[in-house]
């Protein structure tokens, strides 16, 4: 069989950005008083959104919907200005895209990162691939898996 396609996740698969994750959130926990945590415990609570993001790291239940958006909108403000922070591409990956794109494979990234974000990231640090494809959270688009 042939593939005509690849679709790759983003974060913890072609590049590392947990460092920009943490910062963010953690500048948006200190600033109310929460305690901060550190890149392991990010690590356990991604991958589900930034919405879904922000309430794990807060581990409060008690708060209510009002402070939950409005610290959401804090951690979007935050990773918009650090979503680069000590991001960095996966060893081996630009072989891997280079051997994918030089024998006509497309190329596509699906993620939960907030779609211009991702856009940014692919532009970046993947811009001779050609991904043909970057396809983020958005209000138009539900987080993946959608069920």
């Amino acid at each position: 069989m042939k593939f005509k396609a690849v679709i790759f996740d983003l974060d913890g698969t072609l590049v590392d950005s947990i460092d920009g994750i943490a910062i963010s959130m953690n500048n948006v926990l200190k600033r109310h008083g929460f305690d901060v945590h550190n890149n392991e415990t990010y690590k356990a609570l991604v991958g589900h959104g930034m919405k879904e993001l922000v309430k794990k790291s807060i581990f409060n239940k008690s708060l209510n919907d009002d402070l939950l958006a409005q610290y959401f909108m804090e951690m979007k403000e935050e990773y918009t200005r650090n979503w680069d922070y000590k991001m960095y591409v996966y060893e081996e990956i630009d072989e891997l895209l280079h051997c994918l794109y030089s024998n006509g494979i497309y190329l596509a990234v699906n993620t939960n990162k907030e779609e211009d974000i991702a856009r940014k990231v692919v532009e970046r640090f993947f811009p001779y691939w050609g991904f043909s494809w970057v396809v983020g959270s958005s209000a138009l688009m539900p987080k993946k898996p959608d069920q």
